[in-house]
């Protein structure tokens, strides 16, 4: 394996949600005990499906791993979420900025599909397949994923 990287998916607005409806669970757990009962568990039952969302929402990560023949890009546990793509089929690399990418969204309307596995952070590589399909993979460490599929693309040339 000549590159793996794992990028978990948190949002301080998830953490922000799920924190005001356990607040509200809690105080619907109160008032079931001393004003009303339907009330109450109503809001506790709120309180549970958040903290049981927020639990299955934990292990959500970006997985990309390339080793010596393909890239392969996961949304892990989600298992249709993913991508490979051979080393060999990769016509262009290119590191970009999120922010680049957000000022890209105009033109991007316009052009031919493309997949984004971007979750956040800085940095993302722009990849070009042979096919002209395009796929954003968002990274914290652009170089050494960079220098990986260069490495590897090179010895095939």
């Amino acid at each position: 394996m000549r590159f793996s990287e794992t990028q978990y998916i948190r949002s301080p607005l998830v953490w922000l949600l799920v924190s005001v409806v356990v607040i509200s669970g809690g105080m619907g757990l109160y008032k079931a005990v001393h004003v009303s009962m339907l009330m109450g568990l109503m809001l506790a039952l709120v309180c549970v499906f958040a903290i049981t969302t927020f639990l299955l929402m934990m292990p959500l990560s970006l997985r990309t791993v390339v080793d010596d023949a393909e890239m392969k890009v996961t949304i892990y546990p989600i298992s249709f979420a993913r991508y490979s793509i051979e080393l060999n089929q990769i016509k262009a690399l290119q590191v970009v900025t999120t922010a680049e990418l957000k000022s890209d969204l105009d033109q991007i309307q316009n052009q031919a599909p493309r997949l984004n596995f971007v979750v956040g952070g800085k940095f993302a590589l722009r990849i070009v397949s042979i096919s002209g399909k395009e796929i954003l993979v968002g990274t914290q460490r652009p170089g050494e994923l960079f220098r990986a599929l260069c490495n590897r693309q090179h010895k095939d040339n």
